[in-house]
């Protein structure tokens, strides 16, 4: 789990950890915003969701990692996962994602402050 909202300190205890350094050619590094509800709330998912794009290069990582959301709600893990997963990041694949996120898991998105949460997290993806 990675704290987003303090990311150098994180940053810092992952680098004196030694998994980096452990790590071989083909294992996988899942980077973990650790509380979304308190980056959403604070508003900072741009700058939590920046920072752990930028993690890789910081960090030096010479494998494939992915960024994992940490919430109450896994509609927007399944996002930040999809959205990952994509080929083309427009404005219209994202709008295309949520709908299509919004059909297959209605459970998770029926209240509009979701959808528009998926949106905006989703934004910061691309």
């Amino acid at each position: 789990m990675y704290n987003t909202t303090q990311y150098g300190a994180a940053q810092s205890d992952l680098q004196r950890s030694g998994i980096i350094q452990a790590l071989q050619q083909n294992d996988s590094l899942y980077l973990v915003i650790q509380d979304f509800s308190e980056v959403a709330a604070g508003d900072n998912v741009k700058e939590a969701i920046v920072n752990m794009l930028n993690a890789g290069t910081e960090l030096e990582l010479k494998i494939p990692y992915s960024i994992l959301i940490n919430d109450n709600n896994p509609i927007y893990n399944r996002t930040a996962i999809e959205m990952q997963l994509s080929i083309h990041k427009t404005q219209r694949d994202m709008v295309e994602l949520v709908s299509k996120l919004s059909k297959e898991f209605p459970y998770l998105t029926k209240q509009p402050s979701v959808k528009k949460n998926m949106g905006r997290h989703l934004s910061e993806l691309t």
